[in-house]
This record gives C-alpha cells, structure tokens and sequence, in this order.
C-alpha cells in the first residue's frame, strides 16, 4: 500500500515536469516528427503496379578463336603460369605475335592487376593438363559482384546489372572454355552461345526508398530525443543532487526511476505512433503490417531506454553526458560495416536496422507478410524478426542489469560507491538486521555517535576527518557543531546521512544503525540548495511532506504553514527555477522540515541569506526545537551563540569542546571587550591604558580600528568594572575620549582561543602568525593604463595556460578534425579500392535451390536432344535444383511465356527461377542462356554449364572437364567520383565545427564563474585582442591539418593545390565563426544550452548542403537560396568542399573536353573566391555587432528600453523621498557631495557617487544614492537581501549600467572604462577564479594586466602570495582549493597592484573564523598603506571590526550612514544583559520574579528571548549609557540572586540592532535587484523592535 502511495506520487513528480517543460518538450517533438516527415515525403514514390522489362534486341553471341580476339575491350589481359603446357596452349590459339604479358606466379600477376589504373583481366591456369580437366581462375579489377551474393533481391544496396558487369567476363569465359574444348578434341566446334537476360518485373515495393530511409532516420532522431528527454534530465538528477535527497527521503527511491521509465515511455510511443502514421502514409512500411513494425518499435524504445539508463551512470554533467553520448552511440554505426552479427548482439540499433533490413528484403521478395514470416529467416546471413525480438528483451535486460551494477559502484554525487564484486556479498542478497543496539535513553538521545572514525586520501596525503569521534545529539535539544573549514563537520553529518561511508564506529539514529533504515526519518538540508525547477514552493512542500508519510490534507496545511513561517507566502506558487538565491536557502529548509520526520539536519542552512532571514529562520529553528532533535553546522557565531542549547567544537577529528555559550565563554573565553570612541587630536593611547590598569592589571589592547580602540578586559577583575568605569567616565574628555560601551566576548573568540590548530585543507596555516611579509612590498606608482602589447601578452599568457593545463581537453577537441579527416579520407579510399572475399566456383552448386527451364523444338534434332539430356543430367546432379521443360503454348516465344509465368506468381518466379536454356537449330546446334537478373551469377554459372555440356557432347563423354572460378580483385578507381568525395564535405566540416566548441570553452568558463569582471581592461580592447590569439591559434591547427593531410592523402585524391584550397577555406571558416562563438559563450550560462544552441545552428545550416549542394546542376537550380544560405558560416564551408570537389572530379574526368573543363570551373556557381567574400562580410557583421551591442552594456541597456517602451521620465517620482524622512547624517553626506561636485574636488576622493539611480522593468531598485569614501578608510555598504547593496556594488564595478547619476573613483568617470576599471579592484561574492590555473598564474597575470613592469611582476606575485598565506598553494590549481583558500587568492587578486580603491563583496563569505580573522588582518594592513576600502557583508561583526563608517541600505535608499559608535547612539541606544539560570527547568513564577525584580534596577528592560535556560533583556536607554552603573546594578543583582542565577553576561547593543532598526523591508514588492524579489510584510513598530 504504501509503495503504491509513492508509486503515484513518483508518477504525479514526472507529470510535473513533463507539464513544466511542455514547451520545449513539444517544440523538440514535433520538430523530429516534422524532420522525419519531410525526409520520408521527399523519398515517397507512389506505389507501381509490377512492370515488365525485357529487351527486344537478339542476343549477344559469344565468339570463339583466340582468347584476346574475341571482342573484348578491356585494356590489358595476363595469364599464368609460364610454363611451357600454358604457353604452348596460348600460342597454338593466338600464335606467337601476340604481345602477351606472362607471369610466372600467380601471386605477381594478381598484384600488377590491382595496381592496374585500367580495365585489366588474368587468367591463372591450375596443373594445366592439355588432355586432363581445365580449372582456371579469371582475376578482374573492374567486376563489382562479390562471390557470397546470390539475389539481387537480398541486396538493399544499388541493384547490379550482370549484362553490363559479366559482359566481357563471359566472352573471356567462353573463348577460355571453347579453345581448351577444340584442343582436346581436335576438332571445330560447331555450336554457338547467345548469353541474354530473362524479361523480369519491376515495382511494388521493391527498394522502396522510402522505408530504407525511414529505417535509418527513425531509429538516428529516436537517439537524439533520447539525448534530450531522457539522459539529460537523468544527469541533472543526479548533478543538482535530487536523485540521493530522494533517496534519503524515503526508501522506495527506486520507484521515482521507474515512474521515469514509464512516464518517458509513453510519451516516446505517442511520437512512435505519430512517426508510424506517416510511415504509412507515404508507404514507408511496404508490405509489413504496422503491428509488427510497432512491437519492433516499442521493443527498440525501451532497449533503448535502458541503454540510456546505462549511459546516464557515467556522468555528472550535462554537457559531458551530451556530448559524450552523442559519441556513444554513434559507435554502433561503425558495427554496420563489419560483415558480422556481433553489432546486432551489442546494440539496440544494429537490432533495429538488422530487423528492418530484413522487413525491406521481404518487401522485394514477397507479396505479404504474415505471421508465420517472423520466424522465417529471409537469406542464410539474416536474424528472422522473432530473434531479433528476443535479442531487444534480452538487450534490455542486460542494459537494465548493467545500470544497476554501474550505478552501484559510481554512483555519482552524494552517494555510497559499494565495492566492485558486492554482489557477491551475502548481505546484497538478504535483508540483514542491525537494530541489536538500544541505548537506555533512547528517549533523550536522539543520535549517539561512538568511536567514529574516517580518513581521506587527497592527493598523496592522508587528512583524519573523525578520529574516534563520540557526540550525541539531543532530543528537543539544538546541537551545533563548529569547526574549521575541513574539521570534518559536514563530512559527520555526511556520514549520519549514509552519503559518506565511514571507516569505523557506529552510528546510531532513533535506536537504528542501518542508515537505509533511519535516514528517511531525518529531515535533510544539505550545504547547496535542493529544489526542482518544474515544482513551485508550495508543491516542494507537499510533494515531501506526502514522501514522508502525511496524507495530502496534513501536507497542504503543514506546506501553508511553512511557507508563512518561511516568508515564502508570496512565492508560493513560484517555480523553484525562478527563484532567488536566498529563497532556494529557505525552500531548501522547508523541504527538510517537511513530513513526519524525528530529527532535523542542517548543514549551515544560513548560507547566503541576510539578517533579518536568518532571524526568520531562527524563530522556526526554535519552534520546531519544541518537539524535535536539531543538528547544524554553522560559520556565524551569532548564529551558534542564539540557536545552541549545545555548542560542540570540532578540532582534529574529536570534539575538543562541548557545553553551553555562556558556559563555554567562561571557560575559554577572554573577558569583556571594552571599546572606546577617540578624538584622535587628544586621544593618547598609552596614557589611556597605564589609567585603566590601575583597575584591571591585565588589561591589553586589541585592535585598532580608528577612531575605535578596543581593550580587552580578563573576567578574574569584573568587581573591578564599575570601579575602573566611573573613573574613566569622569576623566572622559581629559582623555579624549568620545564614547564609552562594553560587550562581552563573542563566542567566535572562545573558537578561536579552542582550536590551538588551524586547517590545513584551507592552507591558513600562518591565520594567527603575524602578517608581515619576508618580501618588501612594491606599490604601483603610475596609474595609466596598461600597453596594448602588455595586454596582449597577458592574454597569450592565459591562453597557454589553458591549453597547457587543459591539455587532455585541447588534445581531445583538437583530434577531433583530425580524427574525423582520417576518417574521410578512409572511407573515400576504401570507396575507390574494394576488396572481395574469397573466389567463387562458378557452378550450380552456389545455389541451395532453384529451377531451370530448358526449351527444345517440338521435333528437336538428335544433337539437340543429347544436349537436352547432358543439360538434364547435370542439372539433376545437384539434388536442390529442378529442371523444367518449357512448352510453349500457341504463338509464345520463350520470352513472352516466362512473362505469363511472371505475370502469374512474379514472386515466386523471382525466387525461384535461376534460368532458361534454349536450344534450337539442327545438326549444329544453337544455344541461347537467358538468366535470371535476381540470381546474380546466373549469366557465368549458366554459361560453364553449357560449355561442360558442349564439352561432353564433342567428347561424348558424361564427366565435366571445366572449371571456372571468378575471383575479383581489389578495384582501383583512377579518380574520385563526387559522390564519393561527399564524405569529405560532410565529415570534415563536422569536425572544425566541434573544434570550435573548443574556442567556446574559455569565453564561456569565464563569463559563467565570473573571471572576466575581475580583468580591468577595455571590452574592446580585450575581445580583439582575444580574437588574434585566437585566430593564431586556429590557423596553427589548420597548418598542422594540412600537414598532416600531405601525408597520409592517397595519390588518388586531392593535389597540393586542393589542399591549399581547403586549409585557406577551414581558416577563413574560424575566422568568421569565432564572433559567433564569442556570442554565444557570452549569451549563455549554461553549457548544455549553449551546445545544444550550437549544435542546432550547425544542423540548420549544414544538412541543406545535402540538397542543395549535391551536383553543378543542385547549384545553378537552388542558386538564389544559396546565396542567403551562404552568410551561414556551416553552410558556407560545407557548400565551398562541394565547389572543391566538383572542380577536382572536373579536372580528372578524362573524358571530359580540355574547353569543356574550363567552362564548367569558369561557371559563377563553381567560383572559390566567393567563400571568402562571404566570410569576411559575415566576420566583420559578427564582430562589429558583439563589440558594439553584446558586449557593449549601453548600447545593449538602451536597446532593451526601446524594446520595452519603458516610459523613463516618470521612474524618478518612484523614488523621491522628502527630505525630512532622510536620516541627518544621509542629508549631511548629501550636502557635502553637492558641494565636492560644485568644487570639482572628486579627484581627491577615492569615491564619489551623486544621484545614483537603477530600474529594473520601471521598478526602482537603487534609489538617488549620494556618499562619498575617503582615503585611508573601510566603507560598509550593508543591506538586507533585496535592499539594493548588491545591485549599488555591481555598479560601481562597471558590471551594471546606471539608469542615471554619477560614480568616480580619484575623479575619473564611469564612463571612461578603461582608466576607470584600472583603478579599481574587485572580489565580487561568488568565487570568480579560473579553475586551471595556479595561484601564481592568476597573480601573475593580473600583475600584467595591472601594468606592473615585467621585471617586477614575480616580486609582487610572491609578496601577495606570502602575504596571504598562500605560498603552499603557488603551484597547486585553484579547482583543488578549498573555498577559503579562494577566498583569500581573491583577495589578494583585488589588492595586486595596489589600486587606490578595492571592493569587496562579501569577502569572507563560507569562510570558517580563523581565516576570517586572518583575512581581517590583510585587509587592516593594506588600507594602512593609504588605501580605500568598500565593503558589503551579511556578517555584522565583520562590518563592526573592520569598517570606519557604514551606510544601511534599505529599499534601494541609504536609511542611514557614520561611523559605528554614532549610529550606535543614534538608533540603538541600550544594551542586553543575559543570565544563565542555575536550573534549565525553571517555572513561569520564577521568571516572572525575576524580571520583576531586574526592572526595579533598569526600568526600561524587556524580555526578549528565553532559551535553553538563558534569559536574555534588552535594556533601552534614552541618552547615553553610564557603564559604571550597569556593571554595579548587575553585580549587585547576581549576587543578589545567586540562588537562581548562575552566572550574566552584558553586551552593548550591535550593529545587528541598528540594521534591524534601519534595513528591514519596509516594502516587500516584486524582484528588482539583488535578489531580483522584495518580500511583502508590515513594517515593525518600535515596540516590536525593542522585543525582538
């Protein structure tokens, strides 16, 4: 039942994507059925009623005498052996004038013969015995019959003439035969042989090109939808990780695959019976009826299915499993060329053409097919259909199995890869029990972890994730686990998860220790976002809560609950692809709360999303507390410090610390941090500090961040607070001192002060080591822009370094036209030299049955009769054949009886009849042969039994003497034909055209991971420069192909001066293509699409070639489409090989007319010179349209404004905000903006932006923003999800274009790209770093971008490198790099060079605590040096130790902007005193008591949070705090309830506290920046503020 249940709920998962995707589904579908369509109505002919052919002329008689004599007209004829019997033999026949050429071997003779360039024939005499039997083998170079063919009918191929292939080969025979008769018998033979072919039929459905056709589309577009619909879908599955999250949903995962299998099923059969309906239309299935053609179909389908099940296993990626299974399956195609049924065994589509193959030969040889038919088996080499039937099931069985097994032992991301031979394991086989293990307090302890133990193998070293590591986890309990990056956290939750298979230890989850058992019980939200494009939020929501056991009703209200706790309301009904950053996050943790689930998992489920989300999701994290067991790992320390009822930290693979927060700072921590706001003029630090110890000994300073100073004062002198307070509150302006606030330590201080070791995956081996580097730092004196030769040079530099560090992608992309050249070349060769197998003894013995007619007079003389009777006794000889009389019946000829008979049972006759002897004459007999044209070597075969027979009658014997073998050589052509050379204008185009995937490749790379943002160079500049290195390159390749074309072309095929042709053709190709690629790579973000693009222009352009293009003829008819066609760069190629090949077949036809060539090359149509014409054109419209529209942001802006008809002139009463609602520090910035712009003084500000305004769709999203940042300072711009910061930053980076205002950086605008972008640099908030190079190959060629001289480039590429610890990563690439690690190689990138001005977004976002602060310190060091630095973060902390003055944006507007201790005193004015309660379990009565009582000391306090035995007040204040008397009312009040109270912390209010006060949403609308969505929601009255 409950299988059924899920079953359906599979079944309704793939509903929603079919629905989802219906669009492209069904453009994709009816595109390929429209393709077969027309390929089948341009080869439709109508159906024929059979016709008679038959010649009216007499037939050829075959002479006798000399054997080179006889009329042939072949150009050269050897025999062999030379020995005196053969020569004497020739000679006596021809005499001794003749020029024969003699060969002593016969092993020489066939060699000269295959080597002959004309028509040549040998004869090879065995053990000639001048009285004896005569066997001989006729060698010829030109006959194209092979020996084991027997019908024509069992052919598919071209239909063979034997009158036009055996015409010579028969007088050769018959002159051979009859001289050797005339020797020994001494006598003139007086019987003439008249070879000619019996009338035969023609029609029906005989080589119905239709349905050859269709068997080779249908089966080729069915591959490519199954690329499309079935693997990709499979491997974005299995890449985004829905397939291992559905198998940690819920046991029965296995049945979303085969919900998959039968959904894709049947929307393949709608396509199959759409196909099979034209099929049958347009008689492309002939005689077969459709039911047997449907149930090949079907079984074709899901063998096929299953192969691609099988071909999904082996990929991760989309483009990979695209492109790699294009290939895959064109390795069948190369199994229709071996003459063997290994193919059809192997693969479902040489089933499938073995199978139609066999539907085509019944369709020539037979009137219908019936159901007895599909056993028969049509010719000796051919399946009958019912194999081929069982050979598809079997096929799909054993894909099916082999899918199973490689998916076990690759599973792919997140999944348990199991050992190679598990099957043979008894526990594969039997469903094992592992619940021996209950502990005593299962009720308490939702996970125990013992002994745990797990060890990675990373390139050569061994790293220790879990070193016997034990924890539990509690019920209605938070646990949070700390750790550095790569400390093993969420490798443990891995391992609970059953995605990471653990060396040693156990595990145990609600009393299970099988992870199969227990994970569907755990609700899972792992470190990436999980959705599904084609659901929205609130089907994300059902569909899991249903997967886990709710019935739809439970599911519908639980999915409207989160939704609203999740602030998903609005999106609700949103499409997961759709959506924000942010909100995947919290759908991600919807889904892990959804369902019946007893413990929540949550790797840093906050990554990514702002304050006040993160608070949002802290309030469900606390309510779902209540009733469940929750796990998470997190980097914000916040975070830790609110949500932990437990705090373990991991260090080493064990928990170094373990306990509560505020337990845990008293035991670890430093004490309080006392923080003073200075007046630099007066402020003496060490005057400052020698006061202060008067009270605290041991009181030392922290930081400096002016004009902040922060102390640290140690928690053994906190009776001495108040004391040490009151007197700096009454020396206060004596010291300079401005403000005074104090906070306790922060619980990132207590993990820094635990974890003594630092990770060293993360490389930050030096985070708590001074930061002063070994090499002087060199700063960069002059800030013109870079040289044109310099950059060049750069970009050369990182072209080869992506070649050389890519190398097996550049050898593999690079062989491509190689390989497909070699190809070309081969077939053509092969095509111009066919080889044949063994020879073949021309009797009656070739055929397994058949009939032959012999026709006498009605009163025949005796010579006729005893030949009748030899033909009749050699006939019989071989029990398979008859021999029949045939009796004329009134006036009927011979001829016009076998019609009767024809006419009668055509098919039959054709199977059947071989020939008919005909015998007339007297004394001197005549014989006429006429043989059948569907037995092919009927004509040689007949003729050896007539000459035997003419033999045995001059001898008058009854023994055969003759014997004849046809053995054909290997044929040279002189020349190749252009059909032939079509191979070449098909494949080699075909292979530069994946070559130019390649060209894509880094365009793309970078534009997707963001690398190109972080190069301060001129767009203009930098594609043209990329285009010559480019153009360099591909000309390098296209010189090594014409080289390596010289060596292995043929002497038959193109000259030097074709080869110049071509290679000046491919070069010119790239060169127009490259624009194109530039394009696209730039267009796209995603690979798949931009191949499937790609691939799809090529098809578009390519394939009319083969209409258009096939002869001189194609050229001139279809001349004007050509003309268009042409600007396609595919087609211009391809139609320039056609022009090639048509001038190479003209220029060595040598029956072509000297005048005659000339004026088919000079035809307009044939011209070379017309390709290049139209690369150029379409080069330079490609070119100049990237540079100037696609890469070109206002040109692209304005276009796209005109697109839409925005209506500009009222976006700026949007955005008008009064003045008095404006903060007084916002208006004073704006002041003083004004007055710098009136002044013409932004030069001396690194910053300066006035009226800055953004839209998206007429919606605002920056709003008239106006500040400026001075020298020597940090600037925070901070900002909830939504608020504009984001879209702000991105402007001033020059990587958005502003719907209007200003932005300078020292004086120089926007809108002088290159100047400006050289003074800047960036680290944007994704990591924006290509993955094959090092750390000193970015630096370095940044250094070069940054016009830093060459000789000084390595010294500033090893300063930053030492500078930001990363000299242990110098020659290790970044895709090895932990993301801390590049976290801080992109800082350093930002810094190379030292540019007056550096931003940072969101710099040490996923970094762990110790590379945080050792990131801190780098950036505090180079603002020293007179530098600037803007900064926006989600981490108030690191906003608060590193930034000067801070702007708070919300709605697109500054809300407000100082330095953090005015903004302190402005907006939160207070602070929060928390007490740790003796007992967790403590009553309602007592907490009211207590808050009773803290009132009667701060009047104005508030409960604001109550967790895990910690309350939490927050006392606001009207003017300023005295410290002195919080610190002596809250001593006084602990020991005066010390009975209760355990232990207080006080803490000044944040900077979180202003930005909850300042940037919230007060206007949640729809997406227009950052996250492109604003959330709807009231705005929070002060009352909610102060208890939040």
């Amino acid at each position: 039942m409950e299988s059924t249940k899920i079953f359906w709920l599979f079944i309704y998962k793939q509903f929603m994507d079919l629905r989802f995707n219906w669009k492209s589904t069904g453009f994709l579908l009816l595109s390929i059925i429209l393709a077969q369509y027309l390929i089948i109505y341009f080869a439709y002919q109508p159906f024929e009623p059979l016709t008679v052919f038959y010649s009216p002329q007499e037939p050829e008689t075959l002479h006798e005498g000399c054997l080179f004599d006889s009329g042939i007209v072949h150009s050269q004829t050897f025999y062999s052996p030379n020995t005196t019997e053969v020569n004497s033999f020739i000679t006596k026949i021809c005499g001794v004038n003749k020029h024969i050429k003699r060969f002593s071997h016969p092993q020489v003779m066939v060699k000269h013969i295959e080597e002959c360039t004309e028509y040549c024939m040998g004869i090879y005499f065995h053990k000639f015995i001048s009285t004896g039997p005569l066997k001989y083998t006729i060698y010829t170079n030109r006959m194209k019959l092979k020996t084991e063919q027997r019908y024509v009918t069992d052919n598919l191929g071209s239909s063979y003439s034997q009158s036009r292939d055996y015409k010579d080969f028969l007088k050769l025979q018959h002159s051979i035969d009859m001289a050797f008769t005339q020797q020994i018998s001494d006598g003139q033979n007086t019987i003439k042989v008249r070879v000619d072919s019996m009338p035969f039929m023609r029609g029906g459905y005989f080589h119905n090109e239709a349905g050859l056709i269709f068997g080779y589309a249908f089966p080729i577009c069915t591959i490519a939808l199954m690329i499309i619909t079935f693997i990709v879908p499979l491997v974005e599955e299995k890449r985004d990780g829905i397939k291992e999250f559905l198998a940690i949903a819920t046991p029965l995962s296995y049945l979303n695959g085969l919900a998959f299998y039968i959904i894709r099923l049947m929307l393949y059969m709608i396509y199959a019976d759409c196909v099979l309906v034209v099929a049958t239309l347009y008689n492309a299935l002939g005689v077969i009826p459709v039911i047997y053609v449907f149930l090949l179909v079907l079984l074709f389908t899901l063998s096929m299915m299953s192969f691609s099940y099988l071909i999904s296993v082996f990929f991760n990626e989309v483009f990979h499993a695209k492109v790699c299974s294009f290939f895959l399956h064109c390795v069948p195609f190369t199994f229709l060329q071996i003459p063997n049924k290994v193919g059809v065994y192997l693969f479902s589509f040489n089933a499938f053409y073995e199978a139609w193959e066999v539907f085509q030969i019944f369709g020539n040889k037979c009137a219908s097919f019936n159901f007895a038919d599909l056993f028969v088996h049509i010719t000796e080499t051919r399946f009958s259909i019912c194999q081929v039937y069982v050979i598809l099931i079997v096929q799909s069985i054993m894909y099916a199995l082999l899918y199973q097994y490689f998916a076990a032992i690759y599973p792919g991301i997140g999944g348990i890869r199991k050992p190679y031979l598990f099957f043979l394991k008894s526990k594969f086989w039997r469903n094992v029990n592992t619940n021996d293990y209950v502990t005593t307090d299962s009720g308490c302890d939702a996970i125990i972890i013992q002994d745990l133990q797990k060890e990675f193998q990373t390139r050569g070293r061994k790293i220790l994730i879990a070193d016997r590591l034990n924890m539990v986890i509690k019920n209605k309990q938070i646990t949070v686990l700390l750790g550095h990056n790569g400390a093993g956290k969420t490798t443990t939750i891995n391992m609970i998860m059953g995605l990471v298979q653990k060396d040693k230890g156990k595990i145990t989850v609600c009393s299970e220790r099988d992870a199969s058992s227990y994970r569907h019980l755990i609700g899972y939200c792992p470190q990436h976002s999980i959705h599904m494009p084609y659901m929205t939020c609130r089907q994300h929501l059902i569909f899991f809560a249903k997967l886990r056991g709710l019935t739809h009703c439970e599911a519908a209200i639980l999915a409207n609950k989160l939704l609203q706790q999740l602030n998903l309301s609005k999106k609700a009904h949103g499409y997961g692809k759709n959506l924000s950053g942010g909100m995947k996050r919290r759908l991600s943790l919807g889904i892990a709360m959804a369902g019946e689930t007893k413990v929540i998992v949550l790797d840093e489920p906050s990554s990514g999303l702002d304050i006040e989300s993160r608070r949002e999701l802290w309030d469900v994290l606390l309510d779902l507390r209540k009733t469940k067991a929750i796990m998470i790992t997190t980097h914000h320390m916040e975070e830790a410090e609110v949500l932990g009822d437990t705090i373990s930290i991991l260090c080493n693979g064990r928990v170094l610390l373990t306990g509560a927060p505020l337990e845990l700072k008293r035991k670890v921590g430093s004490g309080y941090i006392l923080k003073l706001c200075t007046n630099p003029s007066q402020f003496n630090k060490d005057e400052c500090l020698q006061f202060i110890r008067v009270d605290i000994p041991t009181a030392n300073v922290m930081e400096i961040v002016p004009p902040t100073i922060l102390l640290s004062l140690p928690y053994q002198h906190r009776e001495n607070y108040g004391k040490m307070l009151r007197r700096l509150e009454k020396y206060q302006q004596e010291l300079g001192i401005t403000t005074i606030s104090m906070t306790d330590t922060t619980l990132e201080d207590v993990f820094l002060h635990s974890t003594s070791k630092v990770d060293e995956i993360d490389g930050a081996v030096n985070c708590h080591a001074d930061t002063n580097s070994s090499i002087p730092y060199h700063r960069l004196d002059s800030m013109n822009s870079v040289s044109s030769f310099q950059q060049l040079k750069a970009l050369a530099y990182k072209k080869t370094l992506f070649v050389k560090n890519e190398w097996r992608l550049a050898s593999l992309m690079i062989s491509i036209p190689f390989l497909l050249t070699t190809v070309a070349i081969l077939i053509i060769h092969m095509s111009i030299v066919t080889t044949f197998g063994k020879g073949l003894d021309l009797s009656l013995s070739h055929y397994n049955d058949g009939i032959i007619f012999i026709n006498i007079p009605q009163d025949p003389h005796e010579s006729i009769l005893r030949i009748s009777q030899l033909l009749h006794q050699r006939i019989i000889f071989n029990d398979h054949l008859q021999v029949k009389n045939l009796v004329l019946n009134g006036s009927n000829n011979v001829e016009e009886e076998l019609i009767g008979m024809m006419k009668k049972d055509f098919f039959t006759f054709q199977r059947e009849v071989i020939g008919c002897v005909k015998i007339d004459g007297g004394k001197s007999p005549a014989i006429t042969i006429l043989f059948s044209e569907n037995m092919i070597h009927s004509s040689a075969i007949l003729l050896n039994l007539v000459d035997n027979v003419i033999n045995m009658w001059t001898k008058d014997v009854n023994q055969t003497t003759l014997k004849t073998i046809y053995a054909p050589v290997a044929i040279h052509d002189s020349s190749a034909a252009s059909l032939q050379l079509s191979y070449y204008a098909l494949l080699v185009p075909a292979g530069m055209f994946m070559l130019m995937f390649y060209f894509a490749m880094l365009p793309f790379m970078e534009n997707r991971n963001g690398f190109k943002l972080l190069q301060p160079t001129s767009t203009t500049a930098y594609w043209f420069d990329v285009l010559i290195i480019d153009s360099l390159l591909f000309l390098g390749i296209c010189f090594l192909l014409f080289g390596y074309q010289v060596l292995i072309m043929p002497h038959e095929l193109y000259e030097i001066s074709d080869l110049i042709n071509i290679i000046s053709a491919l070069f010119f190709y790239g060169l127009s293509y490259l624009p194109l690629v530039y394009s696209f790579a730039n267009l796209f973000t995603a690979l798949s699409t931009l191949s499937s693009c790609m691939s799809a222009l090529f098809f578009v352009s390519f394939i009319p070639t083969i209409v258009l293009s096939t002869s001189v003829g194609d050229m001139i008819k279809y001349s004007n489409f050509i003309l268009l066609l042409r600007f396609m760069p595919d087609f211009n190629l391809a139609h320039q090989f056609r022009i090639i090949n048509e001038r190479f077949v003209n220029n060595h036809e040598e029956s072509v007319p000297q005048s005659v060539r000339l004026e088919l090359n000079n035809k307009r149509v044939l011209k070379l010179g017309n390709f290049y014409y139209y690369a150029l054109i379409v080069f330079s419209l490609l070119m100049s349209f990237f540079v100037l529209v696609v890469e070109n942001k206002k040109r692209r802006y304005a276009i796209e404004n005109l697109l839409k008809f925005s209506k500009v002139t009222k976006k700026s009463d949007q955005c008008s905000t009064p003045d008095q609602e404006e903060d007084r520090l916002v208006q004073e910035e704006k002041s003083i903006v004004d007055q710098i712009l009136k002044d013409n003084s932004e030069h001396e500000y690194p910053l300066f932006v006035q009226n800055l305004y953004k839209y998206y769709t007429e919606l605002p999203a920056v709003c008239g923003l106006n500040f400026v940042v001075r020298k020597k300072e940090c600037f925070g711009l901070l900002g909830v999800n939504g608020a504009g910061k984001t879209t702000t930053f991105e402007m001033i980076a020059a990587n958005r274009i502003l719907s209007a205002g200003i932005i300078k950086i020292d004086g120089v605008d926007i809108s002088q790209e290159t100047e400006y972008r050289h003074r800047f640099g960036y680290c944007p908030q994704n990591d924006c770093l290509n993955n094959f190079m090092t750390a000193y190959q970015i630096l370095k060629y940044m250094a070069f971008l940054r016009g830093i001289e060459v000789p000084h480039v390595r010294h500033a590429v090893m300063y930053w490198l030492e500078k930001l610890d990363l000299l242990n990563y110098k020659d290790v690439q970044v895709k090895y790099y932990s993301g801390g690690t590049k976290r801080k190689l992109q800082t350093a990138v930002a810094m190379i060079g030292s540019p007056s001005l550096v931003l940072l977004d969101e710099p040490t976002t996923g970094v762990d605590p110790a590379s945080r602060r050792f990131l801190w310190q780098c950036m505090q060091d180079f603002q020293k040096r007179d530098k600037t630095i803007v900064l926006t973060s989600h981490s108030m902390d690191e906003c608060e130790h590193l930034c000067n003055r801070l702007a708070i944006m919300a709605d697109g507007r500054i809300k407000c902007l100082g330095y953090v201790p005015e903004l302190k005193q402005l907006h939160a004015a207070g602070f929060t005193i928390s007490f740790k309660l003796v007992s967790g379990d403590v009553s309602d009565e007592d907490i009211q008591f207590i808050t009773r009582e803290l009132r009667s000391q701060f009047s104005k306090c508030n409960l604001r949070e109550n967790h895990a035995g910690i309350l939490t007040y927050f006392v606001k204040a009207k003017d300023s705090i005295i410290w002195s008397q919080v610190f002596l009312k809250s001593e006084q009040f602990f020991r005066a309830f010390s009975h209760l109270i355990e232990e207080y912390s006080v803490n000044e209010s944040t900077l979180e506290d202003i930005f909850l006060t300042c940037g919230t949403r007060s206007h949640r609308n729809e997406c227009v920046n950052d996250d492109y969505n604003y959330r709807t929601s009231e705005t929070m009255t002060t009352s909610q503020i102060e208890d939040v």
